[in-house]
């Protein structure tokens, strides 16, 4: 958010909607193993590993300084502001349950 790439919906629709679906059925160690097929995670270091820490590199050293609060603050509260923490909260607590109860028929 800081550079600019994405705003808060942006980053929560990624993870809502990306890894977080598959994190939130399988964790993100079995979302790697899966990631590499039949070869599993030792298949997806080797094929991806390298690249992998490219991507970490390019995420910086994020500090949390100040200015850095004060931007995640407004930007926050511009998008879920208009809401109370109990709506907040109650809405998450009932997709979680979905998502509980799907799981349990798998279990």
């Amino acid at each position: 958010m800081k550079e600019g790439v994405a705003d808060v919906r942006d980053i929560d629709s990624a993870l809502v909607f990306g890894p977080g679906l598959r994190w939130a059925t399988i964790g993100p160690s079995l979302a790697y193993h899966l990631g590499g097929g039949d070869g599993g995670i030792s298949a997806y270091f080797e094929h991806l590993g390298k690249s992998q820490e490219k991507r970490w590199d390019t995420l910086g050293t994020p500090r949390l300084d100040d200015a850095t609060v004060q931007m995640l603050v407004a930007m926050i509260e511009s998008e879920y502001g208009e809401r109370s923490s109990s709506d907040l909260a109650q809405k998450r607590d009932h997709d979680l349950i979905g998502i509980l109860k799907s799981r349990k028929e798998f279990l």
